[in-house]
């Protein structure tokens, strides 16, 4: 079986990213083939950790390529270029894989040659302390921003998306990469290309990757904030698929801006909104809680769940609003009237 190639799009990962190369190298197979980086502008030493693993771990087998456009999308396509190896992994620098990454997911490939992508189960790391672990439960809650198959599945399977894993390099070509409009949601819209070109996705289970996320509500906020802009963008000038929790944040925090507004009116709308809302993160709160048994987690789930909510929602509406706004500008032909 010919090696497989690493592609990665990173930027300040200073603090991960050495811990990623290491689970890179540690494969428990001889498939490894070069690892390609696209390196964005970092001032947080990733440069270095990169100079550290090309001269020492990864000696021989890293390319390093310069993404000053710094959009994940440009970046994965740049490595994509420097790569001619039939398969190609997507590891991202935020995260950790076990040894059988490659063995476990090249299996369901190999026997089903018209699945062009195959995916981890990803579990979310919940770094130290009660903040970082209550972002990491609401982000595993589907009562979060609706949860992931790559973090709730427990049997593989096919499925719409997934995060990380290997692609069929043959399929990659025949459908076209990384769309390079897009700064976020650029898998959903590739895999949503994959499927609709006859070609399935698979997620392994029994491979389990770990996904770190943002340790403070500021950068959560710019996060979700990013998420619900991109995927309203995504699905109307890539045909991105919208599904129902995809809507929900911007039906929320639209429903109570409405009822915001009504409330000189009467107060009423107001108070059985927020009692409602309150209903939905108080079990978030549960939620958190039984994933720890520490009631300071649970309270921070609630709190990091109502961040992505509104981020999300104030995203997906920003977009949307954008996006009217353009059109009544330019028309629906994209020229001025």
């Amino acid at each position: 079986m010919s090696k497989i190639d690493i592609v990665m799009g990173v930027r300040q990962e200073g603090e991960f990213l050495a811990g990623t190369l290491a689970d890179i190298i540690a494969q428990e197979s001889d498939l490894l083939g070069d690892v390609i980086v696209a390196l964005a502008p970092s001032s947080d030493g990733t440069r270095d950790v990169l100079d550290d693993a090309a001269s020492g771990i990864l000696e021989g087998r890293l390319q390093v390529i310069d993404n000053e456009k710094a959009w994940v999308a440009v970046g994965l396509n740049l490595a994509l270029s420097l790569s001619s190896a039939q398969f190609v992994a997507r590891v991202d620098g935020h995260c950790s894989i076990p040894a059988n990454f490659l063995t476990g997911l090249m299996g369901p490939m190999i026997r089903d040659p018209k699945i062009a992508y195959c995916g981890p189960r990803m579990l979310t790391g919940d770094g130290a302390g009660a903040r970082a672990a209550g972002i990491a439960a609401a982000m595993e809650s589907p009562l979060g921003v609706g949860g992931g198959n790559f973090r709730l599945k427990q049997e593989s399977g096919y499925v719409a998306t997934v995060l990380l894993g290997i692609y069929r390099r043959a399929a990659l070509d025949a459908v076209g990469h990384f769309d390079e409009r897009l700064q976020r949601n650029q898998d959903d819209e590739l895999h949503d290309r994959l499927r609709a070109a006859g070609y399935r996705i698979w997620q392994e289970v029994s491979v389990e990757g770990t996904y770190y996320p943002r340790r403070t509500l500021w950068a959560l906020f710019r996060q979700y904030h990013g998420y619900g802009w991109w995927k309203f963008f995504a699905a109307t000038h890539a045909g991105t698929e919208l599904r129902p929790k995809h809507v929900v944040p911007a039906t929320l925090v639209t429903g109570l801006l409405v009822t915001a507004l009504i409330t000189p009116i009467s107060v009423w709308p107001l108070m059985l909104s927020m009692a409602a809302y309150a209903t939905v993160l108080c079990l978030q709160a549960v939620v958190g809680w039984k994933s720890s048994r520490r009631v300071g987690v649970g309270l921070w789930s609630a709190v990091a769940s109502a961040v992505m909510h509104v981020a999300y929602g104030l995203g997906f509406l920003a977009s949307m609003l954008e996006g009217l706004a353009s059109r009544l500008r330019w028309g629906t032909s994209g020229e001025p009237r």
